[in-house]
Parts: structure tokens; C-alpha cells; sequence
């Protein structure tokens, strides 16, 4: 069974359906309705509009690459509320075509089911993505759910963004170290990101959040610069086992946060929770007065005593220091 170029594929109540070695391509919508089965068998599926798995569809991915392509937005509906994550994906490929105004993309949303937008609910998650998640060219809005990315994160020309009220997040939760890259020429932002992963993340190339949850593993941020715009959070207590961290050097583009001096008050703490390999060196700035003033200040670690320690001081000084720089 094939279907190629066509404007709109609906799969059929108890239906069950192989895909040959050809991809299935939908120019507007693929719906796969109740009880429907499709069975990707590892080959490609390209889908120019909406993804829509209703309540008792099944989509099996295999090892196969779910694109989004063409010159038109899309929504990703996964249907069934009543439990996580119901549509899995194995690879997933955004590859718009590119609008009239070079900074506007076609968008990838996850469609409002009635879901809940509670990221604490267990029932939050809309997608599983099992494999890589790669944005050619395009947005992908995660709305207000939790997008659970077992493997790798790249943007080659593109962004990732969420609903203002409730968004949602990519959460890295794979099983090996799992890694994060972005375009070389800007820093761009992937929204909210969530670790959870025991054996961590890394960033490839510089890159922007909005707000990073450090619930599990450590965050390998080598020679880049990771830039915070709001928060940062855990559900544990920072460690060295739960912690930020660098390749050590003075060069390296460490930690950035947004702190807004007008939102606290005199003794009012600032956390970088950052270290180097294996050593956990967090600084902790402490706002001196009231004062209507921000901007962003980035942490260096370095394992190594500061250059204006002399001989005959280093046996009453810390063998590491922080860089720090404001802007």
C-alpha cells in the first residue's frame, strides 16, 4: 500500500497498514483514525500539514525519519489525553520552506487536544521523540506540553518556542549523553529545556534557553556559552553529580544568567550552580542594596588559583577561581 503526493491521507477505521520502501508523503494532512494502524516499517513519512493520531490509532515508527515539509504551518495532534506521550516518533526532520521575511518561519505545533498543561501531570507529555530531533528550517512550538527527546537536539536554521501561559518544554531523557547543537552563526533559543537524564547533556555550539531545569546529570557545557534568560531550577540539591559545568579554561563561554537587581533586595542571592570536571564551584552573588538595574553576568570556572595569587599565599588560597564577566 503507497501513497505519494497526495493532498490529504486518512487511514481508515481498523484498518492496518505496511508502507513499501518508498516514503508515504502527504502534502496537507496524514490522520490516522481509531483503531488504525500504520506501520512505518523504518520508511520515511513526510507530511505537509497535520499529524493526527486519534484516540485509538497506532503509529509504529521503526528506525524511519517523520519530516515536515512544505510552504504551509502545521499541528501535531496526539489524541489519547489519558495517558503520556501516546505518539511516538522515532527521528523527526523540520524542513519548511522558508517564508517571505528571512527571521519568520513556518511553525511545527503541538495541537491543543485538551491535554493537560500542568507539566507536573503525568499525562502531560504529548510526543515521544525516540531517536534525534533535527530542525532544518522552521519552528517547532511545543506549546504547553512536554516533548520527550530520548537522543540528540540540532538546529541548523530555525528555533523552538512554547505557549507564554504554561509553556511547555524539550525534556532530555535518554539513556546515554545526549547532546545539544545550534548554528553556528547566532546563538539561538530552544525555548525551555528539562535534564533528567543520569548520564547528562552536552552542548555542541553556544546556545539560549529561556528557563533550564537540572533535575538529573550534569550539564557538560565545555568551551560554549549556555545563556539563561529567566531561571534556573532543580528538584534535587546541586552537586557535583547535578551541576553545570566547563572544559575549565579561563577561554571557555561558561554560564550566563539574566538578574534583574530591581526584583530583589538587599541580601538577595543570585546561584550559578557550576563547576569543572567532577568538582562542583558555585558562585553565589549577593545583591548589596535596592537598586533599579540588570543585565547579564557570565561564570568561568577554572581549576586553578587565581592569576594574582603569589607563591607565598597560595597555602592560604582555593586552588580554583571564577572569571566573571558583565554586560
Amino acid at each position: 500500500y503507497s501513497v505519494t503526493g497526495v493532498q490529504t491521507c486518512a487511514l481508515p477505521i481498523s484498518s492496518d497498514i505496511d508502507l513499501p520502501a518508498q516514503p508515504l508523503i502527504a502534502l496537507n494532512d496524514l490522520t490516522i483514525e481509531d483503531n488504525a494502524i500504520l506501520n512505518a516499517n523504518g520508511t520515511d513519512v513526510k507530511v505537509g500539514r497535520n499529524f493526527d493520531l486519534k484516540t485509538n490509532g497506532t503509529y509504529t515508527a521503526a528506525a524511519n525519519t517523520t519530516w515536515f515539509i512544505g510552504n504551509q504551518n502545521s499541528n501535531i495532534y496526539a489524541r489519547n489525553n489519558s495517558v503520556p506521550a501516546p505518539l511516538k516518533f522515532y527521528n523527526v526532520n523540520i524542513s519548511k520552506e522558508q517564508t517571505f521575511s528571512p527571521g519568520t518561519y513556518r511553525t511545527v505545533s503541538i495541537g491543543n487536544t485538551g491535554r493537560s498543561t500542568d507539566p507536573n501531570n503525568v499525562n502531560n507529555p504529548a510526543i515521544e521523540i525516540q531517536n534525534n530531533l533535527i530542525i532544518t528550517k522552521g519552528e517547532f512550538n511545543s506549546y504547553r506540553n512536554r516533548i520527550w527527546l530520548k537522543q540528540n537536539l540540532e538546529i541548523i536554521d530555525g528555533r523552538i518556542t512554547a505557549n507564554a501561559t504554561n509553556p511547555g518544554r524539550i525534556v532530555l531523557n535518554g539513556t546515554s549523553l545526549q547532546t545539544i547543537k545550534g548554528p553556528l552563526y547566532s546563538q539561538v533559543n530552544i525555548g525551555i529545556v528539562e535534564l533528567n537524564n543520569s548520564n547528562g547533556a552536552k552542548l555542541i555550539t553556544d546556545i539560549a534557553v529561556t528557563d533550564f531545569y537540572l533535575n538529573l546529570g550534569t550539564m557538560n557545557l565545555d568551551i560554549n556559552n549556555l545563556l539563561v534568560t529567566q531561571q534556573i531550577y532543580t528538584s534535587g540539591t546541586f552537586d557535583a553529580s547535578l551541576m553545570f559545568y566547563t572544559a575549565g579554561n579561563a577561554s571557555d563561554g561558561g554560564l550566563t544568567k539574566y538578574i534583574d537587581l530591581s526584583t530583589g533586595t538587599t541580601g538577595t542571592t543570585y546561584l550559578f550552580p557550576i563547576g569543572t570536571i567532577g568538582k562542583y564551584s558555585p558562585l553565589i552573588v549577593t545583591q548589596a542594596n535596592t537598586k533599579s538595574s540588570n543585565g547579564y553576568l557570565t561564570v568561568r570556572p577554572v581549576p586553578n588559583y587565581h592569576p594574582g595569587t603569589t607563591e607565598d599565599r597560595k597555602s592560604t588560597r582555593l586552588n580554583s577561581s571564577h572569571r566573571i564577566r558583565t554586560r
